[in-house]
């Protein structure tokens, strides 16, 4: 059950409505994103780094006590995906089909989310919709925006700090040293974020947090 409160932080500040809800829940809130014009959202995330290929081989020996990377994004939710994607890969790749990720569709129009394809029953049915399996894991899809568009005028950034399992600062240079190389981000790009990891997504004065969720501090 969602439960609303409302926090004004000063004169100068408009008021803040913080919305606690559910992990499922948080698939109706990016659906109500998605269907709106585009804008400009920000998301408070818990990962653990130490899980998949995130790291390179031997971080695991280093970092006996966990390693969780606390990170606040501002990005952009209701962009024209297919376009991005058409600029990043001349046409060679659907936002709606690429790799193991696929879209949610709701009347037709991509969500800021997505699925993996195992867990897809139907891509896309007569009114345009995705059906998925019971128990699908979500990721939340956003675009993070370059320093070009930001010298344009769009505020954006992706803020992370690393603490251990006992909630230690780690020191961002040292897990730097673990980061494969990748090559350089396109004009436009796009992330999928772990619902499961998404601790709070904010948009238009709403703070959606997710219930037993801390809020992580940047």
């Amino acid at each position: 059950m969602t439960q609303t409160a409302t926090i004004k932080e000063n004169a100068n500040k408009p008021m803040i409505t913080v919305k606690e809800i559910d992990l499922g829940e948080l698939v109706g809130v990016a659906v109500e994103l998605g269907l709106a014009p585009v804008s400009v959202i920000g998301i408070d995330a818990r990962t653990n780094m130490l899980e998949g290929s995130k790291l390179l081989a031997g971080a695991k020996k280093v970092f006996l006590n966990g390693l969780w990377n606390l990170k606040h994004i501002t990005g952009a939710v209701g962009f024209d995906y297919n376009r991005v994607i058409e600029k990043r890969s001349e046409g060679t790749e659907s936002a709606k089909d690429g790799g193991w990720q696929q879209a949610v569709l709701v009347n037709g129009k991509i969500m800021p989310l997505v699925v993996n394809k195992k867990d897809v029953i139907e891509a896309e049915n007569s009114d345009g919709n995705t059906i998925v399996k019971d128990g699908a894991k979500f990721y939340l899809r956003y675009m993070l925006l370059t320093e070009a568009q930001k010298a344009a005028g769009f505020a954006a950034k992706d803020c992370s700090r690393y603490v251990d399992n006992d909630g230690n600062e780690i020191d961002a240079e040292t897990v730097k040293q673990f980061f494969p190389n990748r090559a350089p981000a396109p004009f436009c790009e796009y992330r999928n974020l772990k619902a499961e990891n998404v601790q709070a997504v904010t948009s238009r004065g709403i703070v959606y947090k997710i219930r037993q969720a801390e809020t992580v501090t940047v």
